[in-house]
């Protein structure tokens, strides 16, 4: 309350040359200022202003960095320039649409559309729970069809080309990690010695390495379900043992150029290892080696899934093994892993009318003779 007995309230207008710029309100009663302030940023404040506070106060304190980072490219590259300064209460579908329309136009991928509308969708939706606009628009436009992106799994022989030619390589473990239990890239660069029981014979999966603003970083898993403790298989564990004691020997012979970060799979001076710098130096030139086609790392993991799958292992278990949140997510994924399931399924099927004591109808329709 002010000294000549009135309410004052403001809201901030941003800065202009490096000031602050508010705008004031003055009434009777502290309801009816409350109620002229409440107006007044319905009426004119800006998404620009509402969305930069949004992600700064809302969505930039509680996410994990790689989701900060993805968040922050939508509302900065894409969304403020584009639709900052159209008033919040009048953003409307069409305004929407043009910004899905015009990133399209761009060449930006159908995912990366549609994320830049999650973005939105999930500030206005915000918006709409406080009260400051009565529908979220961002719900009513259309979305680009998103293109799935046909995944190369090896078949079980290529797998077996694959490991034997990483035989000797200084990562051959991490390899055959990826195509035995299907880690995810990051999750294998990220394991530590500390994440493995070797009596027990398992590992957990706590972290994945990623690069976070030019930084190489350990965060938390993708999901919860990433959380994971998986069984070795004794080749997987056999290929850690190994690996333990060929990390011991670049050591002894590092000295004091080496620096102990606990990670099994670092670079020759134990420092964390780039996964583009592991891509380009050691994995394509292994595929090239093995004479495989140009396949994505992540494929090893699809790779591990069909080869599971294909050995009648329950869909259930290989959800835990891959850390995945949903079993249909994983069976939509690899609802198509193979022809020989459903043949065998076919012939399972007919074995039930192939009993002694089939009627001898069912004998004609198999062209038996009667």
């Amino acid at each position: 309350m002010r000294a000549d007995g009135r309410w004052a309230a403001y809201y901030n207008l941003g800065t202009q040359g490096g000031k602050r710029r508010r705008k004031y309100f003055y009434a009777h009663s502290r309801k009816e200022v409350t109620n002229k302030l409440a107006k007044a940023q319905r009426q004119n404040q800006t998404l620009g202003y509402f969305i930069d506070d949004w992600y700064k106060n809302s969505v930039a304190i509680r996410l994990k960095p790689k989701t900060r980072v993805s968040y922050q490219r939508q509302v900065y590259r894409y969304i403020i320039p584009n639709l900052g300064s159209i008033p919040l209460v009048v953003l409307s579908p069409y305004e929407v649409q043009e910004l899905i329309n015009k990133l399209s136009g761009m060449g930006l991928s159908p995912a990366s559309v549609k994320l830049a509308n999650s973005v939105l969708k999930c500030a206005l939706g915000k918006a709409e729970l406080w009260g400051l606009v009565n529908r979220n628009v961002a719900k009513m436009v259309d979305l680009p069809r998103a293109r799935r992106h046909n995944f190369v799994p090896l078949s079980p022989e290529q797998a077996r080309i694959f490991l034997a030619a990483a035989h000797g390589n200084r990562l051959e473990a991490l390899y055959i990690l990826a195509i035995t239990l299907g880690i995810r890239q990051g999750e294998v660069l990220g394991l530590k010695w500390e994440d493995t029981d070797m009596e027990t014979g398992t590992l957990r999966i706590r972290h994945a390495l990623q690069r976070v603003d030019g930084k190489l970083e350990l965060v938390e898993p993708k999901s919860e379900c990433s959380r994971r403790t998986i069984h070795l298989p004794p080749i997987s564990r056999n290929a850690l043992l190994a690996h333990r004691s060929r990390q011991n020997n670049e050591k002894l012979r590092s000295g004091p150029k080496w620096q102990e970060n606990g990670f099994i799979f670092a670079t020759p001076i134990g420092t964390p290892m780039d996964s583009r710098n592991f891509y380009r130096r050691d994995f394509k030139p292994l595929l090239n080696k093995a004479g495989l086609p140009n396949i994505r790392f992540h494929d090893l993991r699809h790779t591990a899934a069909t080869l599971f799958l294909n050995q009648g292992v329950s869909p259930r278990v290989v959800m835990d093994v891959l850390g995945h949140s949903q079993i249909a997510y994983t069976l939509n994924t690899y609802c198509h892993v193979s022809d020989q399931l459903q043949i065998d399924a076919m012939d399972k099927m007919d074995q039930i009318f192939q009993e002694e004591g089939v009627s001898e109808r069912l004998k004609a329709y198999r062209g038996e003779v009667v």
